[in-house]
């Protein structure tokens, strides 16, 4: 394997869920590889913190996500939540159950 190759392979994956290319979220994407680890691991959480801070199941944040209630990049197999996007889906639901 030539330094090229190497390279390559340490580039973190993100895509679309298969046959969801419609649900690519490009600024989010970009947003999540551009920053530097520590400010990432800030702004964007696995499905199971997200499902605590939320006080819901894996599964909802899952389908949360699948109707774009909530952003989220799928990095590998698995999401990575958008922290702020958490927030304003919760509190939006908040206001409308006042109402």
């Amino acid at each position: 394997m030539d330094s090229e190759e190497k390279g390559a392979a340490d580039v973190i994956q993100v895509k679309a869920p298969e046959g969801d290319s419609d649900s690519i979220d490009e600024q989010l994407i970009d947003e999540y590889l551009t920053m530097p680890k520590r400010a990432r691991d800030r702004q964007f959480l696995d499905t199971a913190s997200a499902a605590e801070i939320a006080n819901v199941s894996q599964r909802t944040i899952e389908l949360w996500i699948g109707s774009r209630a909530i952003r989220a990049v799928l990095v590998g197999r698995k999401y990575q939540v958008s922290l702020p996007s958490l927030i304003s889906y919760i509190k939006s639901r908040s206001r409308r159950s006042k109402e």
